[in-house]
């Protein structure tokens, strides 16, 4: 007798033991807010040291402390971003991620934080290429999953090349692999500064711009609501305007 109220005593306390764990360890992952980024963008997202920094990611720290929520970087690959955030492994993006009609059947996306930004054809001094039309026949090298990824794969008879970093795609075109490299005017910013803008040509390709915005889950749309509240108040009360200019000097 004694051995079995021992028995079903001990089942009990493994039990509420278990129950209690697991409702601790949830009521942590909810103070928790996971972003994945991909840290090969400047000025949003890249590696600086032994630590990922950037646009995006001082907005998303900005974020957690107005929420009183601590932030877990997950750097990965660009095109595992949406995947991740899918299963629940993420809660947002934060890497200068662009909405389109099509990502946002799978994500839920913040207003753009920074919009109309241009993007340029990029060639060299002896390659120049001023309009679209001048880029048929030719090779363009282009970051994969960005605006120009997806302006450039519209256009007709030009052969693809995609790299995973700005760098990649600028040493691409210094050694002559491709006749022009597209990409946004903040994304190839912080290259021109470091390495000189001289050695290149540039021109604007109209009516294409490039905007850039937080994603959260869909499982997660409480979070979602949260964001695009803490989003509009860091914009009212200045500190977004501050941070773009410290990053990029865009203000609006």
């Amino acid at each position: 007798m004694n051995k079995k109220i021992f028995l079903v005593s001990f089942t009990f306390y493994i039990c509420i033991s278990f129950i209690l764990f697991y409702q601790h360890k949830t009521k942590i992952n909810k103070k928790v807010i996971t972003v994945g980024v991909h840290a090969e963008y400047q000025p949003f997202t890249w590696k600086e040291k032994n630590s990922i920094v950037g646009l995006d990611i001082d907005i998303i720290h900005e974020i957690g402390m107005r929420l009183d929520k601590k932030i877990k970087i997950i750097d990965m690959a660009f095109n595992m971003l949406i995947p991740k955030t899918q299963n629940g492994q993420i809660d947002i993006i934060a890497s200068g991620i662009t909405p389109t009609k099509d990502r946002a059947q799978q994500v839920f996306f913040t207003k753009p934080y920074i919009e109309d930004d241009p993007l340029l054809i990029i060639t060299t001094k002896k390659n120049r290429v001023t309009t679209p039309e001048q880029l048929q026949g030719k090779k363009v090298v282009v970051n994969e999953g960005y605006r120009s990824d997806f302006w450039v794969s519209q256009q007709p008879h030009i052969t693809i090349i995609r790299v995973n970093t700005i760098t990649l795609a600028f040493l691409t075109l210094i050694n002559e692999h491709v006749d022009a490299f597209v990409s946004s005017s903040l994304s190839v910013a912080p290259f021109f500064i470091q390495h000189g803008k001289n050695k290149f040509n540039t021109a604007i390709i109209e009516d294409i711009s490039d905007s850039y915005a937080l994603a959260v889950s869909k499982k997660k749309p409480k979070l979602y609501q949260k964001i695009e509240k803490t989003l509009e108040q860091m914009k009212t009360d200045g500190t977004l305007k501050k941070l773009k200019q410290k990053y990029c000097n865009f203000a609006k």
